[in-house]
């Protein structure tokens, strides 16, 4: 095999495939090596026993010529002289015979047929004369190495067999799937079934790499708390729709004691969703933690939660610590926890989804609950069995924590820092505003107060209920109170709570993505009226202007009745086109027929 196939480039294009293959640097240095160990000398190449008997026998060697030098004689009679001679000679000659000697042997100095033999083989060879040469069976290189390593390091996978398809399509019949087999066997455990290359580096990190693993022993009960949203693996009703859906579960666990103060269950993960289930951990446990541990996600890190001096946590002095992205073993105790609550109470839905469902009970599930034959539980059905689960959670004990159940150790070790915070100021938000008139706009909304004069020009913080739009509580930058302000203006049209608006401002931004979907879908199709098809209709007017353009105005969707004035017609295809669009086209058609209209044609 060839120096350039063992120290290939970067790109290895495979034309059967029709794409290059990227060799990643570690397979290119690991060929490299393969090659420089077929140009090693062959006694470097040895199996390091045939190296260890050639020194050996190398010793014997050059003593004998010693003797022949110092005494004058022939390698012949040297070898006589050591032989009988034996006794009196230098330890490293016994012991290099000794080490040459058989197993079983009685005398451990060789013959003189093999001390001729070896001074004959080192008079001709040198050391390597010496070696013997059972090295093996040794592999043979066929050129495609490369490019079987190059497919077998790709994420989709491809076995022994697919690989040597390839290869043959492109020439290699010497590719069998035997010596394609033999040649990946080979490979060091870096770029084996299990590497980076072949499983993906996420997912290699997370179920192969070695991880840091946190010892919670150390840490406060109550210091902090780690939360994830979790999209539950069951169906249940909408509360209000009544329709399939599946709900939110968003917790809060303690790390020291693995006790849950609170969670909330409801739509998709958002900050709302944030917000709700910490507040009613914090209401519940009366206690604040020093620090909250959760993912970059924007259900978590958003300006309502975590800016810097409206944020929520800002004002109860909690510190927000972010998982790297993408990094489930960072917060491995509530992605635990998932995992119980999946096995313990997911399963125990009949209505459950999980990725480890069979996908035929799962169709028939879809159509039985089509045809009414099993009932969906119910929102607050769900409610009241998370409820349950989640007490005996509390009290059940974990090997974890020395078999005391979460609630033991929350009660006995919790030094309490009392929320200072009515619990009902949990759930307002703050934002900045600034004065004008003695009103503040928030949310398309104004509210007004004769305190607010002192203020004017200047920017204040305001304080809303999530409930309720009638009132917000407004504090200077240092947070002290001024007064509450009311709302002037009354919008019957919109919804009068924060969180009916963001449900709203959730229902519209899922209605541009299904619009957007939909005119994928249409165009896909053929159905949309291109520029390129209007375009080509304004030319046909050289032939038949009214049948054309009547035809490419039906299809518009415009009913024409009767006799088509040309006019007429024009004015219509304007409203059709737009005024821009319709601009361009006319110029088009004025100097192929002449000015548009009914005596210009």
């Amino acid at each position: 095999m060839s120096q350039s196939a063992l120290n290939p480039t970067h790109m290895l294009p495979m034309p059967h495939l029709g794409t290059e293959l990227d060799l990643p640097r570690e397979a290119r240095k690991w060929l490299a090596a393969q090659f420089a160990e077929q140009q090693r000398p062959k006694l470097e190449s040895l199996p390091k026993g045939n190296r260890v008997r050639a020194a050996h026998r190398e010793v014997l060697v050059k003593r004998v010529e010693a003797l022949a030098t110092l005494k004058a004689m022939s390698n012949n009679a040297a070898v006589s002289w050591l032989l009988e001679h034996w006794a009196g000679e230098i330890p490293a000659i016994h012991q290099a015979a000794e080490a040459l000697a058989r197993k079983n042997s009685r005398n451990a100095r060789p013959s003189r047929a093999s001390l001729l033999r070896w001074c004959a083989d080192y008079a001709r060879r040198g050391a390597e004369g010496l070696a013997d040469n059972h090295t093996g069976r040794k592999r043979e290189w066929y050129g495609w190495e490369q490019y079987a390593l190059a497919m077998w390091l790709t994420p989709s996978k491809p076995d022994a067999g697919s690989i040597g398809f390839w290869l043959r399509e492109d020439g290699y019949e010497s590719a069998t799937n035997q010596r394609v087999r033999a040649f990946l066997n080979t490979l060091p455990e870096s770029m084996g079934r299990y590497s980076r290359y072949r499983m993906g580096q996420h997912h290699h990190d997370q179920n192969t790499r070695p991880y840091v693993m946190r010892d919670y022993s150390k840490i406060p009960v109550g210091f902090m708390y780690e939360g994830d949203g979790h999209t539950c693996d069951w169906y249940c009703a909408h509360p209000r729709s009544g329709n399939v859906f599946r709900p939110e579960f968003t917790p809060w666990i303690d790390w020291r004691s693995h006790y849950i103060p609170g969670w909330y269950l409801w739509q998709a993960e958002s900050g709302l969703n944030t917000l709700l289930s910490l507040s009613r951990a914090l209401a519940n446990a009366d206690h604040v933690p020093a620090a909250i541990h959760v993912d970059p996600g924007s259900g978590f890190k958003n300006r309502m939660m975590t800016d810097e001096s409206t944020g929520f946590l800002a004002r109860l002095s909690i510190r927000p610590v972010f998982a790297l992205p993408g990094n489930a073993r960072g917060k491995g105790l509530v992605e635990g926890f998932f995992k119980h609550f999946e096995a313990r109470l997911g399963k125990s839905f009949n209505t459950y989804c999980g990725h480890d469902r069979t996908d035929d009970g799962l169709r028939r599930m879809q159509e039985r609950i089509k045809r009414g034959d099993l009932v969906l539980p119910t929102f607050e059905e769900t409610l009241e069995r998370v409820g349950r689960y989640i007490d005996a959670y509390n009290r059940a004990p974990q090997a974890s924590l020395g078999g005391r159940a979460p609630i033991e150790v929350w009660e006995a070790q919790l030094q309490r820092v009392p929320l200072e915070l009515p619990a009902e100021a949990l759930l307002r938000i703050q934002e900045v505003r600034k004065v004008s008139h003695s009103r503040v706009k928030l949310r398309g909304r104004t509210f007004q107060a004769a305190e607010l004069s002192a203020y004017e020009k200047t920017s204040v913080h305001i304080e809303y209920d999530l409930f309720s739009w009638d009132k917000v509580w407004v504090f200077d930058t240092h947070q002290r109170f001024v007064c509450f302000a009311m709302q002037v203006e009354r919008h019957d049209a919109l919804p009068e709570s924060v969180i009916a608006d963001m449900e709203q401002t959730r229902l519209e931004g899922q209605q541009k993505r299904l619009q957007k979907h939909l005119e994928e879908k249409r165009a896909q199709a053929g159905l949309e009226t291109t520029h390129a098809d209007r375009l080509q209709a304004v030319e046909a007017l050289q032939g038949e202007p009214g049948a054309a353009l009547g035809a490419e105005l039906s299809g518009a969707g415009f009913d024409l009745v009767g006799d088509l004035d040309l006019g007429e017609l024009a004015d219509t295809y304007a409203l059709a086109l737009g005024p821009d669009e319709f601009d361009e086209h006319e110029k088009g058609a004025e100097l192929a027929l002449g000015p548009l209209g009914g005596d210009g044609v």
